[in-house]
């Protein structure tokens, strides 16, 4: 397997290890991928031991899904919180891995994205995911909150170091 395990001459969507998601203290990069599933996999584990049922009822209600999907929908939204790190900014500060990532056509930039330094990877997480989970098919207006349900979860997830964009 290659770094960009995966990708094909199908051209199916591979996994890109070169995209890091931590570094601090590390000895290497650990690659994005592997941070996101893990923070999914952390969650469903938070889910199974430290919600009661009740809560987790609450939850699955909310959502309109049985307790099982909500389990899953929500392990799902909680591995897409740093999917910000994809963008320049973010991937620059590791300049090593940045290199042939920014040398990618598949991951072209505007010249000079790599040093807008306060756009920080919340924020990118927040904007992609409204426009992504809206293409998903995402409701635009809930029937109750009268708001963009992707608006929302995108809000939520870029809101994970305590502001919001």
């Amino acid at each position: 397997m290659n770094e960009r395990s995966g990708a094909g001459a199908s051209g199916g969507c591979g996994l890109d290890v070169r995209l890091w998601g931590k570094e601090h203290g590390l000895t290497h990069p650990y690659p994005l991928i592997c941070h996101l599933l893990d923070t999914a996999a952390v969650f469903q584990v938070l889910w199974d031991v430290v919600l009661g049922d009740g809560v987790k009822a609450t939850i699955a209600e909310a959502l309109g899904l049985d307790v099982a999907e909500a389990r899953s929908v929500v392990a799902f939204w909680a591995g897409l919180h740093d999917i910000g790190k994809v963008s320049p900014p973010f991937q620059a500060q590791v300049p090593d891995c940045y290199g042939p990532v920014r040398d990618d056509p598949g991951y072209a930039s505007m010249p000079g994205a790599e040093g807008e330094k306060d756009f920080r990877h919340e924020i990118a997480t927040h904007w992609a995911l409204n426009e992504l989970l809206g293409q998903e098919g995402y409701p635009t207006v809930d029937r109750i909150l009268r708001k963009s349900v992707a608006h929302q979860v995108a809000q939520l997830l870029g809101g994970h170091h305590g502001s919001f964009g």
